[in-house]
């Protein structure tokens, strides 16, 4: 019998799955941004509005275009700055899915007992 705890693992472990695979495709973008020659100011705001369109959670979405009108050198240290972000995310996210496999390993043996 699947218990409700276990449901309630399985469902966390699949969304987290998900976040990893959005975070992924956010540093995918990230880093063909950076060091990306801008021809007109404006272009480079439209490099972020595409890595924002991209990007599936609003709060991520709000975050990157605090950036948006920030221009040159700077836009570059804020893309990686944000990129070590989505790095340190993935750290917990892989954390995060070690303990919950742990977790649903020990809920199954308790439950086969």
């Amino acid at each position: 019998m699947y218990t409700k705890e276990q449901r309630l693992i399985d469902s966390a472990i699949s969304e987290i799955e998900e976040m990893t695979e959005n975070m992924l495709e956010i540093q995918y973008l990230l880093k063909n941004m950076i060091d990306k020659p801008v021809k007109r100011l404006n272009n480079q705001y439209n490099h972020i509005d595409e890595l924002g369109d991209s990007i599936k959670s609003q709060t991520v979405r709000d975050d990157l275009f605090k950036y948006k009108h920030r221009g040159g050198a700077h836009r570059d240290q804020v893309l990686s700055a944000y990129l070590q972000r989505t790095e340190y995310s993935l750290q917990g996210c892989k954390e995060t899915l070690t303990i919950l496999e742990k977790e649903k390993q020990r809920l199954s043996q308790k439950h086969d007992k």
